[in-house]
């Protein structure tokens, strides 16, 4: 496994872009999965059901459905 180096961290003083903590910026790093994958269906199917959990829904009559696209699918 290859070592990661430091990210050099800059303080923005301007609206957005914002800056992220090494935390955040190393979450990132990570390999590409293909939506084909066993392992995507399996953290798709994860997200779903803990949806429904986290707002205290019965999972025998709700179901989470999400939605990918931009950021203007909502509208």
């Amino acid at each position: 496994m290859e070592v990661v180096k430091p990210v050099k961290r800059n303080v923005l003083l301007n609206p957005g872009p914002a800056t992220t903590t090494d935390t955040v910026k190393y979450a990132q790093v990570v390999p590409d999965i293909c939506p084909r994958e066993t392992e995507f269906v399996e953290i798709m199917d994860e997200v779903r059901r803990e949806l429904v959990r986290v707002v205290h829904a019965d999972p025998a009559k709700y179901t989470a459905v999400l939605f990918t696209g931009s950021g203007t699918i909502i509208q």
